[in-house]
């Protein structure tokens, strides 16, 4: 176990939950609305639960807290967490709105949590950086500042989160990683919404991080009464290469350039990604949706897999070549299921193929501070996932499961996990070179982990207070290599205008 005291400053949207999972929620589902579900940006939610107000109706003022207790019965110990702060809101300053929040923490992690630590040197899901066991580094205040141009246009900055996508996880980006500086531009023009998105990031490989930066491009586009499309792209590059320092490149600054030839024009020394969105809302309570992500391709390789999969036994195809890295993901998402109001599901299948996100500088990997950016399993891997959410005026019930199967590296492989490995097929510096042919999901140490929790609350109303008290379970079981270990933790505690952090569903 390793314990952590630190300060965390969290954007609002994390403290302020209306729902737990608010992608469920009907009004972001009817087949009637032009709400652009996938694209969710953080900080600035209607406060309607805060606990207290200033004297303006302008100003939300609002206390934080969580206290959950974990009694981790096949360990025999007792890890915790304990947090407290306050958030704040502003608004209705010539269409200007400010939101932050403050909050302190004492963690000390389960124990399948600290061996994710172990590997990521962060912590997980926050924009916190830890160092070590006995040390830790607050990163820059989290404030998130909007301002209306117009009633087409916004402008966003902050430190916060976005995530692109109708699912529980993003291949495009996810809430589920850390928080990041940024400056954005949304544009909003009813079946059209658009974002541009400038973010500054850091790797560590040294004691010092490492700066780098990445800009996205969103367009959703609600093409018929039931029906989106979405197209996305990203680039992230290196504070300084070899050549040159770099910083902020200003080819990538124009939000509606197309970034592939923006990066052949400055020699392609970045990591692209190309990606594609389907949804259809099946009546007015099911949404089915799809993402496509492209990280690198060749067509030839791609009909050679194509071949195979047909032909399996047909060993005079080449398949399975490292430079196919593509994500694909399919879901189902329903609420009110059978009649019964306040029950939600979310049924989804994530496909990762190996070295996907990572790139032959790894500084250019799709990640932030060690951690993914998108799916917060990184590469090579496939998952199934099934949420339930009941929730009334009194009680919410939470139930989440997933199976996952990957393959991890030893210290001399690299089979393509690790999204932060240097990625290459021959020797370029220090790299591990990768095989080029007979690369499939789930290659090196094989594991498989099924993860399901259970979760109660029950809402007690005490002076405007909104507060939550929970107790739940999680049961884990880890095979590697045909070597199983399994883990059952019991959890108690007390949310206060917080939602519970989704560290726990990793």
């Amino acid at each position: 176990m390793r314990i952590f005291i630190t300060i965390l400053l969290l954007s609002v949207s994390t403290a302020f939950a209306q729902s737990y999972f608010p992608l469920l929620a009907p009004e972001m589902m009817a087949s009637d609305s032009l709400t652009h579900s996938s694209l969710r940006l953080y900080g600035f939610e209607n406060p309607e639960n805060l606990s207290f107000c200033g004297e303006s109706n302008s100003l939300y003022i609002a206390p934080i807290m969580e206290t959950t207790l974990y009694s981790e019965l096949s360990e025999n110990t007792m890890p915790y967490n304990i947090s407290a702060g306050f958030g704040l809101q502003y608004s209705e300053i010539n269409n200007l709105r400010i939101s932050a929040s403050l909050l302190g923490s004492a963690l000390d992690f389960p124990s399948y949590i600290a061996a994710q630590y172990d590997t990521a040197a962060y912590f997980l899901g926050t924009s916190n950086l830890l160092k070590s066991a006995d040390h830790s580094k607050l990163l820059s205040p989290n404030m998130d500042i909007s301002y209306q141009l117009s009633k087409v246009f916004s402008l966003h900055a902050g430190n916060s989160k976005v995530f692109l996508g109708e699912g529980y996880r993003s291949l495009f980006i996810s809430d589920q990683g850390v928080n990041t500086p940024h400056l954005s531009l949304k544009m909003d023009l009813g079946k059209v919404q658009y974002l541009y998105r400038l973010q500054a990031m850091q790797q560590d490989y040294t004691a010092v991080g490492q700066k780098k930066y990445s800009a996205i491009h969103y367009l959703s586009w609600n093409f018929l009464k039931r029906w989106n499309l979405s197209f996305f792209e990203s680039v992230t590059w290196q504070n300084a290469d070899s050549i040159r320092p770099r910083g902020m490149e200003w080819t990538y600054l124009n939000p509606i350039l197309f970034f592939r030839p923006a990066e052949f024009a400055i020699g392609s020394p970045d990591n692209m990604l190309l990606g594609g969105g389907l949804s259809f809302r099946a009546g007015k309570k099911t949404t089915v949706y799809t993402q496509v992500l492209l990280d690198e391709f060749f067509i030839e390789e791609m009909k050679n897999w194509a071949k195979h999969t047909l032909h399996p036994n047909d060993t005079s195809i080449p398949y399975g070549a490292w430079v196919n890295k593509q994500a694909f993901q399919l879901g189902v998402k329903s609420f009110d299921i059978a009649g019964i109001e306040g029950l939600s599901a979310v049924s989804e299948f994530n496909f990762v193929r190996p070295y996907t996100y990572s790139h032959v500088n790894p500084l250019n990997s799709y990640s932030n501070n060690n951690q993914p950016l998108a799916h917060p399993f990184g590469a090579n891997f496939y998952e199934i996932l099934l949420r339930l959410d009941y929730q009334n005026e009194s009680w919410h019930f939470i139930s989440h499961t997933f199976y996952k199967r990957t393959g991890y590296d030893t210290p001399v492989s690299h089979y393509g996990q690790n999204i932060l490995l240097s990625t290459f097929d021959s020797p370029r510096g220090n790299n591990i070179p990768v095989a080029y042919y007979g690369n499939v999901v789930g290659q090196g140490i094989h594991v498989k982990v099924f993860h399901t929790s259970f979760e109660a609350r029950y809402k007690l109303q005490i002076s405007d207070q909104h507060i939550w008290l929970r107790l739940g379970t999680v049961l884990r079981n880890e095979n590697v290599q045909n070597i199983s270990k399994s883990y059952l933790n019991v959890f108690g505690g007390i949310l206060i205008n917080m939602q519970g952090e989704e560290y726990l569903q990793r």
